[in-house]
């Protein structure tokens, strides 16, 4: 723990921008306080249009909220010049069509929508969207580094050197007694467990059982996912052309997708986002991250299943 303080510390005396802070702050509040009229919109136009729609839609969202956030920052830093290079555009503008690229619409046209009962709907489209990382974005991204951005050997992160794994693992005394107070939170436990047993049980009945099982071991995938895309393409992936830039315009745009989260979740995750993005920046490694991810997920599973059953 004590190696991730001296960087982190090392970065925010160094590196960090104050001013580019308040305004990724800004836009982020923004963003939260219009969140319902926002989400609302956007689930309606998700569900009243094909997936081919919605890939666009999604995919131009992202592009929306990136740009938006990281061209004042280049202005604010004199860094505007790295927007007439073209390796920035093809490498952004690549990641941030891949994150909009999900199976989810398409599998909920010609999969999901083939079973009228909601609860088997819901169950199956929390699963697709888990597996999305090894169906999608793996083989895509693999690709796009064997064909064009051959020189990022790391593979964005996603290599074994510099993992520092007993030095994240520490971090989780810091995040158990987090955990435990959000437990107690009312949206937290409207949000957590993902798979609610008592719920699914309508459907699976006896078998109730392997299908939570099921669903939690296919969480630690989505886990991946969400760090390969933002610390690992939109850090380790554009540091080269942006530098520590690269930073703030993630942890806005990882903060922004969480909506729908309880909103302590959700602001957490723009400050969580960023330092787990520093550590990112330092050793071109995601694994470190990945753990805090996936027991942080494990953890309020847990969290919400005890007090549901010890409160019940």
């Amino acid at each position: 723990m004590i190696k991730l303080a001296k960087v982190l510390l090392t970065h925010l005396k160094s590196e960090l921008h104050v001013f580019s802070l308040l305004y990724a702050l800004l836009f982020c509040s923004l963003m939260i306080v219009f969140k319902d009229s926002i989400e609302l919109q956007k689930s309606h136009f998700l569900s009243h249009f094909r997936s081919f729609q919605v890939q666009l839609f999604l995919i131009l969202y992202n592009y929306i909220l990136y740009y938006f956030v990281l061209i004042p920052i280049l202005a604010f830093r004199k860094k505007l010049y790295i927007l007439k290079k073209a390796d920035f555009w093809i490498k952004s503008l690549f990641f941030l069509t891949l994150i909009g690229v999900n199976i989810r619409g398409f599998l909920r046209d010609y999969v999901v929508a083939e079973t009228d009962n909601y609860i088997l709907q819901h169950y199956l489209y929390i699963i697709i969207h888990n597996i999305n990382t090894l169906v999608v974005i793996l083989p895509l991204l693999l690709l796009f580094r064997l064909l064009y951005d051959k020189k990022n050997i790391s593979f964005y992160g996603f290599n074994r050197q510099n993992a520092h794994l007993k030095q994240f693992s520490s971090l989780l005394l810091i995040i158990i007694p987090l955990v435990c107070w959000a437990a107690f939170q009312a949206d937290f436990r409207q949000t957590y467990p993902t798979f609610k047993s008592w719920y699914f049980s309508q459907y699976f009945g006896e078998n109730t059982w392997l299908a939570g099982i099921i669903m939690e071991l296919s969480e630690p995938v989505s886990f991946i996912y969400t760090e390969l895309i933002f610390r690992g393409m939109l850090v380790v992936g554009m540091v080269e052309i942006l530098g520590t830039e690269a930073l703030l315009p993630m942890a806005a745009f990882y903060c922004i997708y969480h909506f729908g989260k309880p909103d302590a979740e959700i602001i957490s995750s723009f400050f969580g986002g960023y330092i787990l993005g520093v550590f990112a920046l330092k050793f071109k490694n995601i694994w470190g991250g990945t753990l805090i991810h996936i027991a942080l997920a494990w953890l309020m599973e847990l969290s919400a299943i005890t007090y549901y059953f010890f409160t019940k």
